[in-house]
């Protein structure tokens, strides 16, 4: 018999499973339970009275004048609200939303990091716009929270956001209104702030990428009739280093504008993300109908007998010509494709460099000779303006073909003309580049072929070598003078 005050002996089975007991019962206490999660408030809306729509409110301001005292406080009690249609997600836009009401848009700039945590595309905001001023950036119109000492305006910050933001509901529906690249070019200020749907456009630039690394862009989007919009995006944008779609479709964005100082608008267009650009179709020229040709065959459609208009063809070149030093008419480019080249000339000056790989639709363009020099450009009293051309690859390179002058200036002279050449153990006559300098090599002593330099030309002042020298550059042609047109002086060795 055990005595009465021994303890009982537990087993080491039974001390374990003490244990495993006291411990879940421990952990359980410390789960949150779902009854404690905070409701879903995203399907709520408070239905706050609004006083004012959005066009009511851009009514208060003055119009804007560009010189940063356009900005006006407004009063309080004035309530707005207006669905999101753009948040900061993608990183195109930064620290604002933007919404619609239906009557007009606004953005709203908040200093605020990852905004579309509260206010996603789709959500309905309710703003009380009592203490906030309301201004413009660049000629768009905006509400922020005050105004810096160069007058610009600042975003509501965090702290304020429950004072003057209140949410709605999620999930509302965002339609894009449809405007034609035509009216969208215009600059109209209804369209201001909107979220826009442009379709049958293409990138003039397709290949390059959204934006240059380390800088906002420009990049044109056209249509078939050749009008043209800014797509502007941030270097900060995720989507920044994507290339440009090559094909033809939609584009949707906010519609925003930058007025210079002087007056000039500049329409733009900023996307929300790639999903805002839907080009799947083929490009303007492109379709039934379309043909490539080469240079080659290009130009054995000329005869001398008049111009021809051409149809739609669409040619594929190098640039061998480079306008950072201004030996080109700044309109024009020359182009080279296998052993074949042609002068392209723009109804205004384009921004193409050595080496960019091109594609230029020719529909309706001219083809014909000015004093002897074939060429592609306007047709008379018409334009064949820059974003004719798309860059489809950059610094490329065109091998100049070796020739001697005997060779040049012979039979065959236009089969090289608009081509790069190079010419051996040249002999250059004195003096500066400018104008025409004879040419001299073994082969040929008369000095019928000419360096030309135009007087614009970064380097035409500079004096041409005395000693001999290899040359390179593009041939061409003025009445009955074969000439020779170096890039810069790096061409001369």
């Amino acid at each position: 018999m055990q005595p009465y005050n021994q303890p009982t002996i537990m087993s080491s089975t039974s001390r374990f499973a003490l244990l495993i007991l006291f411990f879940s019962s421990f952990f359980s206490s410390c789960l949150k339970k779902d009854y404690e999660r905070p409701p879903d408030t995203t399907g709520y809306d408070p239905q706050i009275a609004v006083t004012h729509t959005l066009q009511d409110l851009l009514q208060m301001n003055v119009p804007y004048s560009g010189t940063g005292s356009d900005t006006f406080l407004v009063p309080q009690n004035v309530w707005i609200s207006g669905i999101v249609t753009a948040d900061d997600r993608s990183g195109n836009l930064f620290k604002r939303i933007v919404i619609d009401d239906g009557s007009a848009a606004l953005t709203v700039l908040i200093n605020v990091y990852s905004l579309y945590n509260d206010y996603p595309v789709g959500r309905k905001v309710y703003i009380n716009c009592g203490g906030l001023h309301l201004g413009y950036e660049g000629g768009l119109p905006v509400i922020g929270a005050g105004v810096t000492e160069q007058l610009a305006l600042r975003g509501i910050e965090g702290a304020q956001l429950e004072k003057h933001i209140v949410k709605g509901n999620v999930g509302n529906k965002v339609v894009p209104q449809t405007v034609d690249l035509a009216t969208a070019r215009l600059g109209s200020p209804e369209l201001f702030n909107r979220l826009i749907t442009i379709p049958d456009v293409q990138f003039a630039d397709a290949g390059l990428t959204y934006t240059q690394p380390n800088a906002t862009s420009n990049r044109d989007i056209r249509d078939c009739d050749f009008n043209t919009l800014v797509v502007r995006s941030s270097n900060y944008a995720k989507f920044a280093s994507y290339a440009l779609p090559e094909g033809r479709g939609s584009i949707t964005g906010i519609y925003t504008v930058y007025i210079s100082s002087g007056g000039t608008v500049t329409p733009q267009l900023v996307i929300r993300d790639t999903s805002d650009v839907q080009l799947n179709m083929p490009r303007c020229g492109a379709g039934p109908g379309a043909a490539m040709v080469s240079i080659d065959s290009l130009r054995l459609m000329y005869t001398l007998s008049s111009d021809s208009i051409l149809g739609q063809y669409t040619i594929r070149g190098i640039v061998i010509s480079d306008r950072r030093y201004k030996n080109q008419n700044g309109q024009n480019i020359v182009i080279q494709d296998g052993e074949r080249g042609i002068v392209v000339r723009f109804s205004t000056a384009h921004t193409f460099d050595l080496g960019d790989e091109l594609e230029i639709e020719l529909v309706g363009a001219s083809l014909s000779e000015y004093n002897n020099l074939l060429q592609v450009g306007p047709p008379s009293g018409g334009t064949f303006p820059p974003s004719r051309a798309v860059r489809t690859g950059t610094g490329k390179s065109v091998t100049p073909k070796l020739l001697a002058i005997s060779q040049i200036i012979g039979s065959d002279f236009e089969k090289y003309e608009s081509t790069l050449v190079k010419i051996m153990n040249v002999d250059i006559s004195s003096g500066t580049y400018s104008g025409n300098k004879s040419l001299k090599d073994a082969t040929n002593t008369a000095g019928t072929l000419k360096l030309y330099t135009i007087a614009s030309a970064t380097f035409s002042g500079e004096t041409v070598p005395s000693r001999k020298v290899n040359i390179t550059g593009i041939l061409g042609q003025y009445r009955d003078t074969k000439q020779l047109s170096i890039r810069n002086t790096t061409d001369v060795e």
